[in-house]
């Protein structure tokens, strides 16, 4: 099956700052409470290989 690779965009001036302080912005805490809820919620219905089901 033929795969289609999408160029990788280029970011210059402004729009590339404003990125680069983007990228500085880290998460809150409710932000990272939530994240530890969903992967408690989404762990629970993966099934790992080693597990039976």
């Amino acid at each position: 099956m033929p795969t289609q690779i999408a160029a990788t965009p280029l970011i210059t001036g402004e729009e590339a700052l404003r990125v680069l302080e983007e990228m500085k912005i880290m998460p809150t805490e409710r932000s990272l409470r939530a994240r530890k809820m969903l992967e408690e919620k989404f762990s629970k219905m993966v099934v790992e290989e080693d597990d039976e089901v």
